[in-house]
């Protein structure tokens, strides 16, 4: 599993940033964070813009799951 970080854009409020997503490819990632990035900001997805991978790393380095959540 990657870990992908885009860059992302909310034009109708006026907001641009970068989040992270974990996917096994990037069109699996660059879905999953648009509708993360929509629900954490409370837009519809359609508002989103997801623009350009900034980097990608193994998630296996840098992702790490609690005992409760497996």
């Amino acid at each position: 599993m990657l870990q992908f970080w885009f860059e992302y854009e909310i034009p109708s409020i006026n907001k641009k940033g970068d989040w992270s997503y974990n996917g096994l490819t990037e069109e699996d990632a660059r879905k999953g964070v648009q509708e993360r990035i929509a629900d954490f900001e409370m837009v519809e997805v359609e508002d989103v813009y997801v623009g350009n991978v900034k980097r990608t790393s193994n998630a296996k380095d840098s992702f790490y799951e609690c005992e409760g959540c497996t």
